[in-house]
């Protein structure tokens, strides 16, 4: 993991990372990717993805990361 920053794979089981994992569940399935997508994609099974989509998470956080996905998606190249 870098300094300041989740493990691109986001492995392990601190709050930060399970919020982290949880937030890309519900907002891969809210896009309408297939759960076996998302799990792979997670490195976790289809039963964990459900555990995901049921964990309680931080709504505003999640409402800035999908109001961050449609900027990103109206710019060329996005931000980073």
């Amino acid at each position: 993991m870098s300094s300041g920053g989740l493990d691109p794979e986001m492995k392990g089981r601190t709050v930060h990372v399970v919020m982290a994992r949880a937030m890309t569940a519900r907002l891969a399935h809210a896009a309408g990717y297939p759960g076996a997508v998302i799990a792979r994609s997670l490195g976790i099974t289809p039963r964990g993805l459900g555990k995901l989509l049921n964990r309680p998470v931080d709504e505003p956080l999640l409402l800035a990361a999908r109001l961050r996905v449609a900027i990103d998606a109206e710019l060329d190249p996005p931000l980073r």
